[in-house]
Order: C-alpha cells, then sequence, then structure tokens
C-alpha cells in the first residue's frame, strides 16, 4: 500500500543479533547492542556512476551503464511533519525543525495500533540507548572524553523543552486522542518525548526542503560504516541526504540546482532513492552513511563508535590552559590572536556539536588535536607561551618576535615552523598533552592497554555489535572506544613531539660539530699515556 520498493535481486534485510546470527521473525528483543536490523549483498554489486540517461528506466537494473538503485522510498511514505497525524496542529505553531519531528514521533507512538505508522514503528527498537539513559556507573566510563561533559545537561534541555513547549502543546490543542475518564487530550510522556527524540536523534535523513527531517522507512536499516558507505540517499532538492551531513549537503545541493538546467524532471522527485556508490562482495554488508563525525559526535547522536574512525578529534580547553600554564600566559596569548578570554564560559563543552554552532565565529576557540594534525591556533598559542620562555631576559625580542609570529599567523593562518622547532615549543607541548590525558583518571592506562580489556571483559564483549565490520561498539563499550580512539590521537601527537625533539637534537649536534672545526684547523684530542682520556675527552688547539 505505501508502495515502498525494494530491490531483492540486490538486497536483503536481516534482523542480526551478536555473534552474526539471524533472529527468528517471532524474535521481540529489541535491546540495538544485541540485535538490530542490516543490510547484505544479495549478489555481487558493481557501483556505476551518477547520472541516468533516458532510456535506462529508474536505475532498477544492474546491468553495465546503469546505476543500482536499491530501494525507493516516497515521500508521503516517510514520517514528517506534513504527513503525521496532528500535521494541521503542527503547522499552526512555530514549532519547526527537531523538535516538531520528535513532537510527531511521540504522538504516533503514544496512539499505537491506531496510528498509520504503526507497522513502521512496531519494526523499531522502543528507543535507542544513548548516553542520556545511561547510569551513573555507566557514565564514569566517559570520564574525561569530550562526551562527559555534554550529557550531563542534554536531560536538563530535554526536560525544559518538554515542560515549555512540548506539554503545553498537547494539553491545548486537540490531536484526536481522549481519555476515556475525563475526555481530555491524552498528553504523551517525558518519558516517551525521551524515546522518540532518541529515535529521531539516529534515525531521521533529510528528506526536502518542505519536509525538512522524517523518519524515512527501510532507509534506516542500513547501518553506518565511516568513510566506507556503499550507499548514498538521494531526493528532490538535493544530490545525497545523510542523517547528518548537512555541509556535504548543501554543497551538494547546489551543485544539483546547476545540472536541473540540462536534465529532464522524472517521477523520483515525490521519491528518495538509495543508489549503490561503492562494489559490495556477495554477503558483504552495505553501508550508509551517516556523514563524517568523530566517535564523540557518533556516541552522542546515535550511540555508538568505530575504532577504526579516522576523524576522532580531541580538544583543549581554555581552563586546562590556565590550570597547565597560568592565566596570565593564557589571556595573552588569547588577546595577541583575537580570542576572546570570556569565551570558555559561553562556548559549551568543546563537542563537535558546539564546534559546528562556532563555525562562522573567527574569534572561536579552537584548540584541537585530530589525526595527524593539530590545529594552527593551538600551535600558535603554545608557539606564542613558549617565545616567552626563549626570551625570558629580553622584552624587546620577546614584543619583537611575538609581533612576528601574529602577522604571519593572520596573513596566512598558519605558524612558522621556526616557531615550532624549539625545545621550549615541544616542552609546552608535552605539558598539555599530559594534561589532557589525565583527565581520564586512569592515566596510567594506555590506548592499547584499554584496547585490551576492551577484547577481553565479557561485558564489554557483548557491547560489539552484531554487525558493522566488527569494529562498531554500542553503550558501554562505546564509550571505551571513544577513550581507546582518544588516547591515540594525543599519543601520537605526543610521539610526533619526541620525534621533533630528536631533529632538533641531531641539528644541533651537526652545527656544534661544524662549529668546533670552523677555523680550518684539526681538532686533536689530549691523550694521557697514548690513550684518548675519554671521561672527560679534553680538546685543544
Amino acid at each position: 500500500e505505501n508502495n515502498i520498493w525494494v530491490n531483492q535481486e540486490a538486497i536483503q534485510i536481516r534482523l542480526c543479533r551478536a555473534q552474526d546470527k539471524d533472529l527468528a521473525d517471532t524474535d521481540t528483543d529489541t535491546d540495538t547492542t544485541q540485535a538490530h536490523y542490516a543490510v547484505f549483498a544479495e549478489k555481487n554489486l558493481v557501483a556505476m556512476p551518477r547520472g541516468r540517461k533516458e532510456g535506462q528506466g529508474q536505475g532498477q537494473g544492474q546491468g553495465q551503464g546503469q546505476e543500482v538503485c536499491v530501494c525507493r522510498i516516497p515521500k508521503t511514505s516517510c514520517l514528517t511533519i506534513l504527513t503525521c497525524s496532528i500535521a494541521d496542529e503542527l503547522l499552526e505553531t512555530d514549532i519547526r525543525g527537531p523538535l516538531a519531528l520528535i513532537m510527531a514521533v511521540m504522538y504516533e507512538m503514544a496512539i499505537g495500533a491506531d496510528s498509520q505508522w504503526y507497522p513502521y514503528l512496531s519494526l523499531l527498537p522502543e528507543r535507542e540507548y544513548l548516553p542520556v539513559y545511561w547510569s551513573k556507573e555507566e557514565l564514569e566510563h566517559l570520564e574525561g572524553t569530550e562526551l562527559e561533559a555534554t550529557i550531563l545537561v542534554d536531560k536538563e534541555y530535554m526536560k525544559a523543552d518538554y515542560d515549555t513547549i512540548v506539554k503545553e502543546f498537547f494539553s491545548k490543542r486537540s490531536t484526536g486522542k481522549k481519555d476515556k475518564k475525563n475526555n481530555k487530550n491524552v498528553v504523551p510522556t517525558l518519558e516517551l518525548f525521551y524515546a522518540a527524540a532518541s529515535l529521531v536523534a539516529s534515525r531521521a535523513f533529510h528528506v526536502d526542503y518542505r519536509h525538512g527531517d522524517g523518519m524515512v522507512p527501510v532507509a534506516d536499516m542500513f547501518n553506518h560504516k565511516t568513510d566506507k558507505e556503499s550507499v548514498r540517499i538521494f531526493g528532490e532538492d538535493e544530490a545525497s541526504s545523510s542523517s547528518d551531513d548537512e555541509e556535504e549537503q548543501e554543497q551538494e545541493e547546489q551543485e544539483d540546482q546547476n545540472n536541473k538546467k540540462d536534465s529532464e524532471p522524472t517521477d523520483s522527485k515525490e521519491y528518495l532513492e538509495m543508489f549503490l556508490v561503492r562494489d559490495v562482495a556477495r554477503g558483504g554488508e552495505v553501508f550508509n552513511t551517516f556523514g563524517i563525525h568523530g566517535n564523540s559526535h557518533l556516541i552522542h547522536k546515535y550511540g555508538f563508535a568505530e575504532l577504526d574512525n579516522d576523524h576522532v578529534t580531541v580538544f583543549i580547553k581554555p581552563s586546562l590552559m590556565i590550570e597547565t600554564f597560568s592565566a596570565g600566559e593564557w589571556e595573552r596569548a588569547a588577546e595577541a590572536l583575537g580570542i576572546s578570554v570570556q569565551q570558555e564560559q559561553e562556548e559549551g563543552d568543546g563537542s563537535e556539536d558546539d564546534d559546528e554552532d562556532d563555525e562562522d565565529d573567527e574569534n572561536s576557540v579552537d584548540l584541537e588535536i585530530g589525526k595527524d594534525f593539530m590545529s594552527e591556533q593551538l600551535k600558535a598559542v603554545l608557539a606564542l607561551m613558549s617565545i616567552e620562555d626563549d626570551y625570558r631576559e629580553d622584552s624587546k625580542q620577546i614584543d619583537k618576535q611575538r609581533k612576528r609570529l601574529v602577522k604571519e599567523y593572520e596573513r596566512s593562518s598558519r605558524v612558522p615552523a621556526e616557531f615550532m622547532h624549539t625545545p621550549s615549543y615541544i616542552s609546552r607541548l608535552h605539558l598539555i598533552l599530559e594534561a589532557r590525558m589525565s583527565l581520564y583518571g586512569d592515566s596510567s592506562s594506555s590506548s592499547q592497554e584499554d584496547l585490551a580489556l576492551l577484547e577481553s571483559d565479557e561485558n564489554l564483549v557483548k557491547c560489539r555489535a552484531p554487525a558493522g565490520g566488527g569494529n562498531t561498539f554500542a553503550g558501554v563499550g562505546a564509550a571505551v572506544v571513544l577513550r581507546i580512539t582518544e588516547k591515540q590521537v594525543l599519543e601520537a601527537a605526543f610521539l610526533q613531539s619526541v620525534e621533533l625533539l630528536r631533529e632538533l637534537k641531531q641539528v644541533g649536534n651537526t652545527s656544534k660539530s661544524k662549529s668546533s672545526n670552523s677555523n680550518g684547523k684539526k681538532k686533536r684530542r689530549k691523550v694521557v699515556s697514548g690513550v684518548c682520556y675519554d671521561p672527560t675527552v679534553v680538546f685543544e688547539r
């Protein structure tokens, strides 16, 4: 009835559990750390370039020259603020965006079998086990990570939305669901609001400009794989749509607008379609993408983390800079770079979500370390501090060198290598890395030791996702993976700085050797009884 089409020649949807064993259709286990849906290739699938030509149909075939469409979902089959049972009531208000969709989903959940979406919602877990639902003991595994502060305020904000907006909306408007005893409107509970929020956060896709985000049946059964997705979802007003990759989506929307001039309109404008973009061997899992994110964001919004995620970043808060060095040093460096010293009180927890909000603010704090990179702002702050070490007794030189560094940084947004290739800079870097590592509370534990624990602890082993390639963990296991991958970033930065220090020492030794021979006269070791006097190795001309 809903006209959702699935290419059964290309893919098979299975309900999987730990150890990759299929569950019977009658199994009601909804623990997503132990069981969830996954999509697998029915045969070898070969990706073709996007861009259909007339005569190729809707891309249902797998022949040479045709793109492979694995499923097609009418937009009328997506649960959005325009298709939900309370669409008229919602549109009468100013409530839009994710909150409006959460309210739509929670209402459909509240009316149960009376909802046209009941067959779809009955396939979903009651809620995704996101960190906001973890126990106090489970949250302890997030100590020191980028998520620690975020989770503490999530529930507070969610409850405020429920009390001030959601509860009022359902109590004042007739939604068609009445309490049989007093004939009053049924107001969905706070717990149901939390559950709906978890489903929307982890499963919603961008449908189009009119619908906004929505719940998309079938599409949300494809699991995520960072940088290795094999399908993408395409819609009317964007080249591709992921569940949370807005920046890339905007760029692709513009490209799509440019291409529309040369393309004929098709029926696909009323559909969302998923096309193959990477080859998949028979029996292999077919992955989608939720966007390019580090593990902190993946756990926060989706409840899982990946051991092989190359986009993990670690932030250095200004408060840690002050604690490690001094308030004066931080304020002088921040002022020179145009960073507001008051911003930390307003910037949140330094997570990816906060960083997205501040990306257009040129004065935002960006003290970040990732795999094989360090933010230029963090380099600049440490370099400015190290100048004070190098010219401690010469205030004129300190002022001169600081101006040189800031001028070049403002011109190119980069820190010249000469300011970082000094022992004082590397010493400062070591101190801040050690301080950041100590926040985990188990500073003596390395990433390798944590990894061994992840592979041996029975409770953590159970957190390995039943699908996802073996490197995906949910629940508390995801928290341990986050800690491991963040420590790997810090350890790599430390090792790189040690290697740089060795190079500096080698250069220094070479320079001394050349200096000692600068007069062109051969140096001779003083000898005692015909043997070189090694304990002091005295040199004379």
